[in-house]
């Protein structure tokens, strides 16, 4: 996910704010988001350019190399993933935001044990970034953990009711499960917050689609 994320100015920032300490300067500000922006229109080359930019101007940003390692992940090259995240948690230990990257892109290649480990550090630096326990939900829901996941997704919603993400993901948990009607009541929360959600849309098409089946298969 490339939302465009906050970026310093002083080193007292809220501990809820997910995102390095680090004194930035504007021009390798607007490196970053301009980076941000590249990977949320799917410009990955340009993205990539930005991030490197931004890391040559100072190689001591630790926001930049996450974000870099957040697009590889994105572009499923592991191994340069891990090599950005590493760095990021070397340049700075009180940013949380690496050690997630590094749990999604362990769980991507298998490496469980690895990931939740991440996962865990991550939440051990800062417990008050929702996105970290999106993303340990939906390991939890890869590994069939379900009461886990479920847990993951309702501290996420605590920390922010408004977002959508959490509600896809524990709508899936249910799903996967087969708890229908509950699933369904996520997916349609979803859709409250973001009517433009995809996955919560496309989720609930199955859904209307399978009852209409099924009443047709009924002779109702």
């Amino acid at each position: 996910n490339f939302s465009i994320i906050k970026l310093p100015t002083k080193t007292n920032a809220d501990p809820k704010d997910s995102y390095s300490t680090e004194i930035i300067n504007k021009r390798d500000r607007d490196l970053i988001e301009l980076g941000i922006f590249y990977a949320e229109m799917s410009s990955y080359k340009n993205a990539e350019e930005s991030f490197k930019r931004a890391i040559k101007n100072n190689p001591n940003i630790d926001t930049a190399y996450d974000r870099l390692g957040s697009l590889y992940n994105w572009q499923g090259r592991y191994k340069e993933a891990e090599e950005c995240f590493r760095k990021a948690k070397a340049l700075n230990s009180n940013n949380d935001s690496p050690c997630s990257g590094l749990g999604i892109c362990y769980a991507k290649q298998g490496k469980n044990k690895e990931a939740e480990e991440m996962f865990g550090a991550a939440l051990a630096i800062n417990r008050y970034n929702d996105n970290t326990y999106i993303a340990f939900g939906h390991f939890y829901n890869g590994q069939k953990r379900y009461p886990e996941a479920e847990e993951m997704f309702k501290m996420a919603m605590s920390l922010d009711p408004y977002k959508d993400r959490p509600y896809n993901g524990l709508g899936f948990c249910y799903a996967m499960q087969g708890k229908n009607k509950e699933a369904e009541e996520m997916f349609k929360k979803a859709l409250t917050i973001d009517p433009l959600n995809k996955e919560a849309y496309n989720a609930l098409m199955a859904y209307k689609q399978k009852k209409k089946t099924s009443a047709l298969d009924n002779g109702k």
